[in-house]
C-alpha cells in the first residue's frame, strides 16, 4: 500500500482520491484491527466519568465501523439523517447500547435514523465522531468533498463539540493547507496511536 505523497502540497481532490484507495486496501489488513484496539482504548477512557452521547455515523463498507464497538460498550449514540444538499441532523440511535429507533436506507444508501426518531442538540459532555479520509499535520479533517460536517461545525453547540476521527497512519499530515471552514479535530485515533490537537 502507498499512502499520498505528503512533501508537496497537493489538490484536495488528488488526496482524497488517493487516500480513499488506500482506506480499501488497509481495511483488509491487520492494522484495521490495532486500530479497533486503539478505537476501544479511547472510548473506554472518555467513558469514565464522562455520561456524553457520541454523535455518530454509520460506516460505508470504505470505512471503518465505529458502532460496532459503541454498541458493545453501552455508549448513547445519535445518527445523522441527510435533509438536502447541504444539511444533516442528529437523531437518538442507541440507549445505552440498545436501539431506540430503526434504521432505514437513506441518502448515499446509508443507513440512518427513520422518520419516528427524535431529533437531538449536543451537549458539553457530548463527543462527535467525524468522518475523515485524511487530514493534516495541524488536525484539519479531509472528508469526502460534500462538507456536511464542516457547515455542522459551524452550528452554536456543534462548534463547541469535541471531535475525534480515525484515520490510518500514514494518512495523517496530509500536504493540503486547510481553509477557514475546514473542521478541526481534538483526537485522531490510528492503528499506532491516539494523537491530540490541543
Amino acid at each position: 500500500m502507498n499512502p499520498p505523497a505528503k512533501s508537496d502540497r497537493m489538490d484536495k481532490t488528488l488526496i482524497r482520491q488517493s487516500a480513499l484507495k488506500y482506506w480499501k486496501e488497509f481495511l483488509a489488513t491487520p492494522a484495521a484491527a490495532a486500530m479497533a484496539r486503539n478505537w476501544q482504548k479511547f472510548l473506554r477512557e472518555r467513558m469514565q466519568g464522562n455520561q456524553g452521547a457520541y454523535f455518530g455515523f454509520y460506516a460505508l463498507p470504505s470505512e471503518f465501523d465505529v458502532m460496532s464497538d459503541l454498541r458493545m460498550l453501552g455508549a448513547t449514540v445519535h445518527l445523522p439523517r441527510v435533509l438536502s444538499k447541504t444539511e444533516i441532523t442528529f437523531y437518538r440511535y442507541l440507549e445505552q447500547g440498545e436501539p431506540v429507533t430503526a434504521l432505514v436506507k437513506g441518502s448515499f444508501g446509508i443507513q440512518e435514523p427513520g422518520p419516528d426518531a427524535r431529533p437531538v442538540d449536543p451537549t458539553p459532555a457530548d463527543i462527535l465522531i467525524v468522518p475523515s479520509v485524511s487530514a493534516n499535520a495541524e488536525g484539519y479533517r479531509l472528508g469526502r468533498g460534500g462538507g456536511y460536517y464542516d457547515r455542522l461545525a459551524e452550528k452554536e453547540g456543534f462548534r463547541q463539540m469535541y471531535k475525534c476521527a480515525l484515520i490510518p497512519e500514514k494518512l495523517l499530515d496530509a500536504a493540503f493547507k486547510e481553509e477557514s471552514h475546514d473542521l478541526r479535530l481534538n483526537k485522531i485515533v490510528t492503528e499506532e496511536r491516539i494523537v491530540s490537537y490541543p
